[in-house]
């Protein structure tokens, strides 16, 4: 039965009337997890790799019973544990003014595998604890909403300045993790989810300068040159799972709202929002197989800046 732990501590402080400060430590612990997490199972039949006698041909005779094929098992055997600093910094309306600001630093650890509950490796699943695929470092959000104060002028340039609200929502975070694969199944277990060996001296050698032109970033966003196929024959690669950050995120979204108030029914809203306002580009993850020629680069990205307008009616 899957257990959940949690614990937290809060401090919190008013600064001045309208200000209040937060700082936090949460924390929790999962125990006994099931697989069945996106439709994730592990392995309960692979292949066992047999010295002078295993292809990929002969995977269903080495199976350990090969009187069935792969066999998912949906199970309560895993663990995962989380740890994260919260601070916050709120604004409650004043001046026509809010904002709410926080940032977390955390580290999300678990023995999944790669993909939902598939285990890289099906006889030692402890071989894939590492940061979790949803693990990120740092993470801040903002938010802001701005109301025009009214001015005291003509009714026709009042009716244009006054009822304006600006709203803006900023979040930025590091990348997600993500290893390197060998592109190949020398562990004959038949799952094909070997990591690549690492030949390095420091995995920081894998890691490239992140200042970098974007044309640059996507011809090669980290240095397989350090990574290289699996050759011993029935191991399942000597490098980590998720040793490697992925791209981070930087999103603004911003927008513009007016109210107008013709009597006591009927009114009139305006809408225009601005989604990715700056039109930053967040790049999506890095090829990550060594079999394939375009490993370390780059073929996707967020979403464009998009405008968005609106009117609504009521009565």
């Amino acid at each position: 039965m899957a257990q959940i732990a949690k614990w937290d501590l809060t401090v919190e402080q008013q600064l001045g009337s309208n200000w209040v400060a937060r700082a936090a430590y949460a924390g929790n612990k999962g125990t006994h997890l099931s697989t069945a997490v996106d439709g994730g199972a592990n392995e309960a039949n692979p292949a066992l790799y047999i010295p002078g006698n295993s292809t990929p041909d002969n995977t269903q005779d080495r199976r350990i019973n090969p009187n069935f094929g792969s066999v998912g098992v949906y199970g309560s055997l895993y663990n995962s544990n989380y740890n994260a600093l919260q601070l916050n910094v709120e604004n409650h309306v004043s001046r026509n003014f809010s904002v709410l600001a926080n940032y977390a630093w955390s580290k999300m650890i678990d023995d999944f595998g790669p993909f939902g509950g598939i285990n890289t490796n099906p006889f030692n699943p402890r071989q894939d604890r590492a940061a979790s695929n949803d693990d990120v470092t740092q993470v801040f959000h903002f938010s802001g909403i701005w109301q025009t104060p009214k001015f005291d002028v003509g009714r026709l340039a009042g009716g244009f300045l006054n009822s304006w609200e600006a709203t803006s929502i900023i979040t930025w975070r590091s990348g997600f993790p993500f290893q390197v694969y060998c592109g190949c199944d020398q562990s004959f277990s038949g799952i094909g989810l070997d990591r690549a060996d690492f030949i390095g001296t420091s995995i920081s050698q894998a890691r490239v300068n992140p200042n970098r032109s974007h044309g640059q970033l996507i011809q090669q966003y980290f240095n397989p040159t350090v990574f290289a196929q699996t050759t011993a024959l029935g191991t399942f690669g000597s490098s980590g799972r998720n040793i490697l950050r992925g791209p981070g995120f930087f999103n603004t979204d911003f927008g513009l709202v007016k109210n107008l108030h013709f009597n006591e029914r009927l009114g009139l809203q305006f809408r225009a929002e601005f989604f990715n306002f700056f039109n930053n580009v967040n790049f999506s993850q890095p090829d990550n197989s060594l079999a394939d020629s375009t490993v370390g680069q780059i073929f996707g990205a967020g979403s464009p800046r998009t405008l968005q307008f609106a009117l609504k009616v009521s009565f």
